[in-house]
Formats: C-alpha cells, structure tokens, sequence
C-alpha cells in the first residue's frame, strides 16, 4: 500500500512503501517528481535504478531492511539527497562518488562493508 499525503501526484512529498513485500524498485514512484522523502524500508528490493535520478528534489532516501548488495552511483548525484539509510542490507562497498555527493547523513550499518 503507498502511503502519500495527497493523491494528486505532483503535490506529493513524502511517500511510505514500508513493509510492502516489494522485489523492485517501484517504477510509479516516478510519477511523483515533487518527492522530498521516500521511504522503502523492510522490503525484498535488491537495486536502486538509475532513473531515481528523476526524483530531483529528494531529501530523504531509507531503503533500510532491503536486499541491495550495491547502492547505484546515481544515489550519489542527487543534488538535494542530504541523508541516506541503506543499512541493514548486504552493501560490501559504498561507492567514491559519496565523496562527491550533499549527503550529510549516511546510516550504512549492519551490512557487509569492508575496509
């Protein structure tokens, strides 16, 4: 069930997908470009799709409780993405461009990180 604070989908800007039993990535979630926060956490998704670039104006991303082994660089090239929860998952490696990116908060534990 998507959990949204309006229906009209250009005035929605947060969006809950908690606890879904979702594999993907939701393409529909693409129709709501005013995006601030997104939250997928607890599901079975295994990968984060480039076209998340579309969300232009997301501040927020918990994909916690997930089956990502990977995070898509694209993650790390929205301008807006200031805090990031992978954790929870089974990540072996946080990609460079973290250094690049406005991420002020990156929750990454419990995964399979190495030094």
């Amino acid at each position: 069930m998507v959990y949204a604070n309006n229906r009209n989908p250009k005035q929605v800007t947060t969006l809950l997908m908690r606890q879904e039993g979702l594999t993907c990535f939701p393409k529909e979630i693409f129709n709501y470009p005013n995006l601030r926060k997104l939250d997928l956490s607890s599901n079975d998704i295994s990968c984060v799709p480039s076209e998340i670039l579309k969300l232009r104006k997301l501040k927020v991303l918990i994909i916690s409780n997930n089956k990502l082994r990977q995070v898509h660089a694209a993650v790390f090239r929205l301008k807006l993405l200031t805090i990031l929860d992978i954790s929870h998952n089974f990540i072996k490696a946080i990609p460079a461009q973290l250094k690049g990116s406005n991420i002020k908060t990156l929750i990454a534990n419990n995964n399979q990180l190495t030094d």
